[in-house]
């Protein structure tokens, strides 16, 4: 079955970060032309980017998509971008729920059940950047889903996850095709920057790793790569590094402006 809302790389180039400087992204760029409407309370996200306050992301936001799918079934990711580790950046899972609905036919409000200890899916963690760490960048992503469609067993490390830790460090592409969702197209995207300004660091002298840079990402050094890791070859390798730069192109747009 064919989704509704199918948008060309063409179409999906054109609008969203049309403000980022030329060059930014690696080509071809992967963008969105669909804003997600992302709430934490009363704050609307807007632009995106928004500096968001850690203390008014406790709870799971509000979700609004201006499109839908014909199978009304989406799924929703949330991930963290910036977590360090070993010098560089890695993802962290922070949501993923596989059973998005519409409030309403006539409605853009989602329903978003936040999954429960027994999955499918993985519980919303709030966002949590190292004490002394620079804003980190949560990307949202609803992703249409065809009718019939289960969270393949490849996810079951996250559904549930067993710990935090097993959240962490898949790349987004490898999360994406894990979900059978390499080939498709989002319907909308936001992403909100947190930075934790409580209490005191841990290392007075720690340091972090700077942003992915857009470099990084055209070599391949992060965000792809392989489904958990490993080099890979043939055609599904090739269009796996592909998709990989694409998604990366995506991430290192929605921080740039900001950064």
């Amino acid at each position: 079955m064919r989704f509704s809302t199918i948008f060309s790389l063409s179409a999906l180039a054109a609008t969203t970060f049309a403000q980022l400087p030329a060059g930014v992204l690696p080509p071809p760029p992967l963008s969105v032309s669909q804003n997600l409407t992302v709430t934490y309370g009363e704050n609307v996200v807007s632009p995106p980017g928004e500096l968001i306050p850690r203390g008014d992301t406790a709870n799971p936001p509000t979700i609004s998509s201006p499109v839908w799918t014909t199978s009304d079934r989406a799924m929703l990711f949330m991930v963290d971008l910036d977590v360090p580790r070993n010098g560089t950046r890695v993802t962290l899972v922070h949501w993923l729920v596989p059973n998005v609905t519409k409030v309403s036919r006539n409605s853009s409000l989602l329903v978003v059940p936040n999954p429960g200890p027994d999955g499918p899916g993985a519980p919303y963690l709030q966002p949590s950047p190292p004490v002394g760490d620079i804003p980190h960048r949560y990307v949202f992503l609803l992703f249409p889903l065809r009718e019939g469609y289960e969270l393949p067993a490849a996810l079951s490390y996250l559904s549930p996850p067993a710990s935090t830790a097993a959240r962490i460090g898949t790349p987004l592409p490898d999360l994406l095709a894990a979900a059978g969702l390499e080939s498709t197209q989002p319907l909308a995207a936001n992403y909100i920057r947190v930075q934790n300004l409580t209490g005191a660091a841990p290392n007075a002298t720690a340091t972090y790793p700077p942003y992915v840079t857009a470099t990084a990402v055209a070599n391949g050094s992060v965000y792809g790569g392989p489904l958990y890791g490993g080099p890979s070859s043939g055609d599904a390798g090739n269009m796996r590094a592909s998709f990989s730069a694409l998604v990366a192109a995506l991430a290192i747009g929605f921080g740039c402006m900001l950064m």
